[in-house]
């Protein structure tokens, strides 16, 4: 019976124990990409649509950059954006990971929207319901955006 103990006891620190750390990592926090090591997240959340398109001016969408439209809310009030460029070709984004992470600048001040100590740059966050249409070159998605602001 003392060999049985012995041994689950090797066993909850040899296999359970790192897997609790590993999952409490995954799930609870690490760095953001996109985001400094100054600077983190902030909301609140901007939620809504995404659609995507390579930019017109360039002229192979396997090395040029991305036009962003967006159309959603932030608390509850209307917020839409249009043609957010964004320095990434169009034909590396295959699915949500690679939307998110995109940091970009440009939106209008939303009045109780925007945090208090910065949030002049935004970046997307989380990408579900991704859906890439290759026939008309464009991505639609839904999205939430947060802002960025410095520790």
């Amino acid at each position: 019976m003392k060999n049985f103990r012995f041994k689950a006891l090797i066993f909850t620190i040899l296999l359970v124990f790192p897997l609790m750390l590993i999952t409490t990592k995954a799930f609870c926090g690490g760095p953001n990409p996109g985001v400094g090591s100054d600077e983190h997240l902030a909301g609140p959340a901007v939620v809504g649509q995404i659609h995507v398109i390579p930019d017109p001016e360039d002229p192979d969408p396997k090395i040029g950059s991305i036009l962003v439209d967006f159309t959603g809310s932030c608390k509850g009030q209307p917020l839409e954006f249009s043609d957010i460029e964004i320095e990434t070709a169009f034909d590396t984004i295959q699915g949500p990971d690679d939307l998110e992470g995109q940091r970009f600048a440009g939106l209008d001040p939303v009045v109780d929207c925007s945090p208090k100590n910065g949030g002049e740059e935004v970046i997307i966050h989380k990408v579900t319901k991704f859906e890439r249409d290759n026939v008309h070159s464009e991505i639609k998605a839904d999205a939430i955006i947060l802002f960025v602001v410095g520790k």
